[in-house]
C-alpha cells in the first residue's frame, strides 16, 4: 500500500514539472477584457457590451454588462397621426462558461443569473392631443450565451454570437435576445 502511494506521488509530482504540461496549464490560465457592439430585439436598435472571462482548462467564467438604446419615429400624412417610441435596456450578469478549442477556433457557451432593467416610452399626438406611455420592468433571470471566437494573434481575438436573457416567472414579459460581435484582448 505504501508502495503504491509513493508511486503515484511520484508521477504526481515528475508530471506537474514537467515544461510541457506547466506550459499547457498557462496558456488555458488565461484572462480576457471584451468589448462588443450589439442589436438587441427587445429595444429594436443598436448598442454595447463590455466583459471580463477568466479560463482554466475547458471552463470559465464570465462578468458582462451590456446597455441598447432606440429611438423611432413615424408620421402619417394621411391624418394627422406621429408618435414617437424610445426604449432602453441594460443587463448585467455571470456566466459558468465551457468552451471547445480545434486550432485557432472556439466554440464557446455558457449560462447563469442575470439583472435586467427595461424601459420604454411612447409619444402619439393625434389632431393635436397627445398621449404619453410609459412601461419599466427589471428582475432577475437567467443569461444564455454562445459565440465563436478566432485568436488572430497571441493576445487578440475577434468573436460573434448571440445572448439572450430569460426572465423569471414573475416578470414574463422582459425577455430579450441579442447578437454580438467585438474584440477580446487576453493578457
Amino acid at each position: 500500500m505504501n508502495r503504491g502511494l509513493c508511486i503515484v506521488w511520484t508521477v504526481l509530482v515528475a508530471g506537474t514539472s514537467s515544461p510541457s504540461l506547466a506550459q499547457e496549464r498557462k496558456e488555458w490560465e488565461d484572462r480576457q477584457v471584451g468589448a462588443a457592439v450589439e442589436w438587441s430585439s427587445f429595444v429594436e436598435g443598436w448598442g454595447g457590451a463590455a466583459s471580463f472571462r477568466r479560463w482554466r482548462g475547458r471552463l470559465g467564467f464570465d462578468v458582462g454588462a451590456a446597455f441598447w438604446k432606440s429611438d423611432s419615429r413615424r408620421g402619417y400624412p394621411v391624418v394627422t397621426i406621429s408618435d414617437r417610441t424610445s426604449r432602453s435596456g441594460f443587463s448585467a450578469g455571470v456566466s459558468v462558461l465551457a468552451r471547445a478549442k480545434a486550432g485557432r477556433f472556439a466554440a464557446i457557451a455558457g449560462a447563469g443569473p442575470a439583472l435586467f432593467s427595461a424601459r420604454a416610452s411612447t409619444r402619439t399626438n393625434i389632431d393635436g392631443v397627445e398621449r404619453a406611455e410609459q412601461i419599466s420592468s427589471g428582475g432577475v433571470g437567467v443569461r444564455l450565451l454562445f459565440e465563436v471566437e478566432a485568436d488572430l494573434t497571441r493576445r487578440l481575438s475577434g468573436f460573434a454570437g448571440a445572448r439572450a436573457e430569460l426572465p423569471t416567472l414573475r416578470h414574463p414579459g422582459l425577455g430579450s435576445g441579442a447578437l454580438s460581435a467585438g474584440m477580446r484582448v487576453r493578457f
